[in-house]
């Protein structure tokens, strides 16, 4: 049930694991699943630690270079369905993902998240994006911080102005707001950095 909340498509969990329960009987069950660890209550503190450091230690030594597994990634998003898309293609890439819903929101939450990857909808509440992108390439701690602007059904010339105009602080512009192609960006953009 809730394990497939966190699945990748290939059915991997996308986070280390430890199943917590009354019931020691279901160990032999947990056996045959992808968790990191299982405990029985009642159980010492000190070896629930002992398990924790242990799964962490594990896990750490597990994430590739350039792994999605940890990355942070502030969503600048106004519209609940493409919050909805967006979420479930990045959840699925082991993302984690912040969402505000405008410009100003976007520069509140980044100085606090501090995001792996900022991905800002063009045209957004109180702030368009680009304007948004401009004041972050300047803030100290998201100055290094890869920012994609998109936006649907940009034409041609639109999409070419506007990464003429913040080529110097954006790193992608992305004609779509579908989740698995802001995803497939958000990859391409890690991989660079």
């Amino acid at each position: 049930g809730f394990l497939q909340n966190i699945q990748n498509d290939a059915g991997r969990l996308l986070y280390p694991v430890l199943v917590l329960t009354e019931r020691s009987a279901m160990a032999g069950f947990f056996d045959s699943v992808d968790v990191a660890g299982f405990m029985a209550k009642p159980f010492e503190q000190a070896e629930f630690v002992a398990k924790v450091r242990g799964i962490l230690t594990a896990h750490a030594g597990t994430a590739a270079a350039g792994s999605p597994v940890g990355t942070k990634v502030l969503l600048g998003e106004d519209e609940p369905g493409a919050i909805s898309d967006i979420s479930e293609s990045m959840k699925k890439k082991g993302y984690m993902l912040e969402v505000v819903s405008s410009g100003p929101a976007a520069l509140e939450k980044a100085a606090v998240f501090k995001p792996n990857v900022i991905l800002l909808k063009e045209i957004l509440q109180g702030l368009n994006g680009s304007a948004a992108a401009q004041m972050l390439h300047i803030m100290p701690g998201t100055a290094s911080v890869p920012i994609i602007i998109y936006e649907d059904q940009m034409s041609a010339d639109a999409k070419a102005n506007l990464e003429r105009r913040t080529s110097s602080y954006v790193a992608m512009v992305v004609n779509s707001s579908g989740g698995s192609t802001l995803a497939a960006a958000v990859a391409k953009v890690l991989t660079r950095v």
